[in-house]
């Protein structure tokens, strides 16, 4: 039996103590003077750990990080193929994990031939899209994503702004309907922002890694940080914020970043990564089955899907640690698949303590009638800015709020009036 049949290397991602405060490494300079984008994670080669059988690796120990999003085998049901694109550092067409879901590969750096030679390209499409072959059973979260295999990160782990940008032109020219970039870098670069610009106005969703660190302070992590991009940070087994993580405001979501088993190039071969660079393609892959199971969901709807449905963790609501919460796969696809979901926002409440035919509501300047027992609702709101205004006593208090557009999140909306006084209450829940 061929040895590449019996062994599998592992590789041990570290963080090196020359990363800079971003987390990434010291970028070599581009040919045209371009601040580099290296990748969220790097790989350091462990030779004591070359030769360990496949019967020895328990795939589904490794893998536990799919039972920690509750992201269930829905590849066995029959949904259609959505066209993923990874800018990255290329990816292995030869692994018998993804030979049959690569459906073009593009070289930005005009190369003959695709190659992963760093292999952090290969890993993050296995999160993606690996289909479980005879020797291991690791699963990518959606095995039906045909993946667009972008190399705009060179062998060393660098690219350019210009390298990237022109990666995600090839994707959006390519026909993606959601871009990966595991990449990042302290250097807002307006030629990236421009790309990502163009990209959003295709409606494809670009979901970016946040960024590692090696220090407490709060650094900003470019093109996670543009406007519309869906920012991903990392957490580890016990649900907390990974040692290497960001803390930003630009943070959406986090999914689990330490120990992350997929594939590895050369061969049959996987390695174990860390790095916010290993949950984006987590949150990718979410986002791909949505476009699949709801094509007619906006990139803004789709966004919001997955962010009302994370798991709340840390502070309270939204915090600049694990954003809106933890990726929440089954909850999301389950809320995709209601025949309801696009009937967007939605508000109800009630008058409390007056008479409420001394009350006039309007909401965004069209009457709001009450009901016998003093309680409003209304339903199919679009997503944005809302405005209701509290007609009482001559006069008219607003109370502003946002619908999430998607139709899972309720806003109530309770008026206290007490003593003359109007105190509106306004809290968002599950239905």
């Amino acid at each position: 039996m061929n040895k590449q049949r019996i062994f599998v290397i592992l590789l041990i991602l570290v963080l090196l103590s020359a990363c800079q405060p971003t987390g990434e490494h010291t970028p070599t300079p581009s040919t045209d003077n371009d601040t580099a984008v290296a990748t969220s994670t790097r790989t350091l080669l462990t030779d004591a750990m070359l030769s360990i059988p496949t019967n020895t690796l328990d795939s589904t120990q490794w893998q536990w990080y799919l039972d920690r999003i509750h992201a269930s085998p829905i590849q066995n049901q029959t949904i259609p193929s959505v066209r993923v694109a990874i800018i990255d550092t290329g990816i292995d067409t030869t692994h018998p994990d993804l030979v049959d879901q690569i459906i073009e590969t593009i070289d930005v750096f005009a190369e003959p031939a695709m190659y992963d030679r760093q292999g952090h390209g290969t890993h993050t499409a296995g999160i993606i899209a690996a289909k479980p072959n005879s020797i291991m059973q690791t699963r990518g979260i959606c095995v039906t994503c045909q993946i667009i295999a972008i190399k705009a990160i060179n062998d060393d782990g660098y690219g350019s702004d210009v390298t990237v940008a022109q990666g995600i032109d090839d994707a959006i020219n390519a026909g993606a309907q959601v871009i990966n970039l595991s990449v990042g870098s302290g250097n807002d670069a307006p030629v990236i922002k421009a790309a990502i610009e163009r990209a959003l106005a295709a409606d494809i969703i670009v979901v970016a890694a946040a960024g590692n660190t090696t220090k407490s302070s709060v650094e900003t992590v470019f093109p996670a940080a543009y406007p519309g991009v869906l920012a991903v940070s990392a957490v580890d087994k016990d649900n907390r914020t990974a040692p290497f993580a960001q803390s930003n405001p630009s943070i959406d979501i986090v999914a689990p970043g330490v120990d992350i088993l997929s594939a590895s190039p050369f061969g049959e071969r996987y390695s174990i990564e860390q790095g916010t660079s290993t949950a984006a393609p987590q949150v990718t892959a979410t986002v791909a089955l949505i476009r699949a199971l709801r094509p007619e969901l906006t990139a803004q709807q789709t966004r919001e899907l997955i962010l009302v449905h994370a798991v709340d963790l840390g502070e309270p609501g939204y915090d600049t640690t694990y954003g809106h919460g933890l990726l929440h796969v089954d909850n999301v696809i389950k809320a995709a698949q209601q025949p309801d979901v696009t009937q967007r926002g939605q508000i109800r409440g009630r008058i409390i303590g007056a008479d409420p035919m001394a009350v006039t509501l309007e909401l965004n300047k069209q009457p709001l009638p009450l009901d016998p027992n003093a309680q409003f609702r209304r339903t199919n709101l679009a997503a944005g800015t809302q405005t209701l205004e509290i007609i009482y006593d001559n006069k008219r208090i607003p109370v502003t709020f946002n619908t999430t557009g998607i139709g899972l999140f309720v806003t109530d909306i309770n008026i206290w009036i007490r003593n003359g006084t109007v105190t509106p209450e306004v809290t968002e829940q599950l239905p």
